[in-house]
């Protein structure tokens, strides 16, 4: 029975600052918006090396993601830039090679973002078999998916209602308040 293993150490680093150690979830914040160089490292525990198909499960990786061991990258998506904003309000599940991590003892992941963002959330990340792992992702993508579906369609239907309310009383504030939530 192999287990999960919430990751909650962290070394971060501001662009171009001294790493500082930190506890996950840690809010990374910035006086304005405008593009922020995120690097962070995770040690992972001697248990990875005991696991058939070892992954990592990063429950949101917001505006772009690179996962590296080493100085091999085994994941990456696009970060945001100047001239391109990238959102990626989707988790992530990532297989570790098992030969890239007996090249390293103890094993680092090097995690690299960049956002635009005036603050986010580090979260802490899940370590364990890729299958298991699996069934965790397709939660967390579901919730992320149906939620703001689903809040946009209770908003529609509540826009409805303060519309037939306004209809029946001949109350305009109701009428364009409907009006607004719908539109």
């Amino acid at each position: 029975q192999a287990t999960l293993e919430l990751l909650r150490e962290a070394q971060l680093q501001l662009a171009d600052a001294p790493a500082i150690d930190v506890q996950l979830p840690h809010f990374v914040q910035q006086p304005q918006s405008g593009l922020l160089h995120l690097r962070w490292t995770l040690e992972l525990p001697p248990s990875v090396h005991t696991q058939q198909l070892p992954a990592l499960l990063l429950p949101q990786p917001i505006q772009g993601l690179t996962v590296s061991i080493g100085q091999e990258t085994v994941f990456a998506l696009p970060s945001s830039t100047p001239n391109r904003l990238y959102h990626w309000y989707r988790p992530v599940l990532i297989p570790l090679p098992h030969a890239l991590l007996e090249g390293h003892s103890p094993p680092l992941i090097h995690i690299e973002q960049t956002g635009h963002l005036r603050g986010w959330y580090v979260a802490p990340v899940l370590l364990g078999e890729l299958n298991e792992l699996q069934t965790w992702h397709d939660r967390f993508l579901l919730l992320s998916s149906t939620l703001p579906t689903t809040v946009n369609w209770l908003s529609v239907l509540v826009g409805l209602f303060v519309l037939a309310i306004g209809w029946r009383t001949q109350a305009i504030p109701y009428i364009f308040g409907g009006l607004t939530t719908v539109v």
